[in-house]
């Protein structure tokens, strides 16, 4: 595993621990029957995970581009989105099946129409208009998988600066256009639900892109940059803790926090990127951190299971009815190494497998193992 991968995986699994934190405490609330709460601030913890998600994504895709800008056309293009289709699909497929097993106990099972388009991640609009797949986390994996079915052009072209032209001829003027016209609009001007692609999010991929080729020549710039990955993760982890502290102890300052969302999410990346290139050292004592990071896309599928039937178990028992709000901040936080170790206990029985077993079926032997 290189450093970068070390750096962005511990910050993949502080995105996950964002996401997870604000399901399970916004479960607690409702547990609670907590109506008095505002909950804009544990929406922006979630927020900014998976903002950070996105970028990461855009990072990442677009490093995995730029050593194929000789342009090998379709074959390349075909290896590109098999590897992309494998390393998303079969869990999300497994962790689908699960909640669709839920929702018949329950009485409610979906329709065969939305199974279909949620397991081929075509968006569609639920009653409320909002994209909600089968499984709800899924509108996430939407948008990847339409990044990746769009970067993946860039292929064709003979140019470093591919996969720069071909997110600033499609995903640029789409984030732009999702700043300028309200979602509602696009959603009854564009066929079927492909208006609701067309969102803010966007930009977070586009920034990743962007932090590809401008880490090098900044860290050129920066010959003195000195952040070895003990000190990098604990500056991340620091920083991010204060200001959703901030905001969920005084919510009159969510506005001025979600000002410095974006620079905060896309910076934190850029720091990882920034150790990449200047080759520093990894450090030691991490090794676990970096493991919850490898899992931490199983922990964002799996966590949906579990932190409302913990958040049950909690009120069941009468914890939650002791717990004043402070308190129950504390609870979420210490909740987190348990959900944690459960998502990595699903990266190793369960998406490690899966990954392995789709890899010899559908990937070509020269291509090797799934990134």
């Amino acid at each position: 595993m290189t450093r970068q991968i070390e750096s962005l995986q511990i910050l993949r699994a502080l995105a996950a621990s964002l996401v997870v934190f604000d399901h399970f405490v916004s479960a607690c609330l409702q547990r609670m029957g907590r109506t008095d709460v505002d909950l804009h601030g544990l929406w922006f913890a979630g927020a900014l995970g998976v903002d950070i998600f996105f970028c990461i994504s855009g990072y990442i895709i677009t490093l995995s581009l730029l050593p194929t800008a000789g342009g090998r056309g379709q074959p390349a293009m075909a290896d590109f989105y098999r590897r992309r289709f494998i390393r998303v699909a079969p869990l999300y497929w497994l962790a689908t099946a699960v909640a669709v097993l839920r929702l018949v106990w329950k009485g409610e099972p979906p329709s065969l129409n939305e199974l279909l388009q949620s397991l081929l991640f075509v968006p569609y609009a639920d009653a409320e208009g909002l994209m909600r797949p089968v499984l709800g986390l899924g509108w996430s994996l939407n948008f990847e998988m339409f990044f990746y079915l769009v970067l993946g052009q860039a292929l064709w072209l003979r140019t470093r600066w591919a996969a720069a032209a071909v997110a600033g001829t499609v995903l640029l003027p789409l984030w732009l256009l999702a700043l300028w016209v309200p979602q509602g609009t696009l959603q009854q001007v564009m066929p079927g639900a492909t208006g609701l692609l067309i969102d803010p999010v966007l930009g977070y991929f586009l920034a990743g892109v962007a932090l590809a080729y401008l880490a090098p020549p900044l860290c050129r710039a920066r010959q003195n940059l000195r952040l070895g990955l003990p000190t990098l993760a604990t500056l991340q982890c620091a920083v991010v803790a204060w200001l959703v502290a901030w905001v969920l102890v005084w919510p009159n300052s969510l506005r001025l926090a979600e000002a410095v969302r974006a620079p905060l999410a896309i910076g934190l990346v850029l720091l990882c990127a920034l150790q990449r290139e200047a080759a520093l050292p990894a450090g030691r004592g991490l090794s676990l951190a970096v493991r919850l990071g490898d899992a931490s896309y199983s922990t964002y599928l799996s966590h949906a299971f579990f932190v409302g039937a913990g958040a049950t178990v909690l009120a069941d028992t009468g914890v939650l009815r002791q717990l004043s709000l402070a308190q129950l901040w504390v609870l979420g936080l210490l909740a987190l190494p348990a959900f944690n170790l459960v998502g990595l206990w699903v990266h190793t029985q369960a998406e490690k497998p899966l990954l392995r077993h789709c890899s010899q079926l559908f990937m070509h032997r020269r291509a090797g193992p799934t990134p």
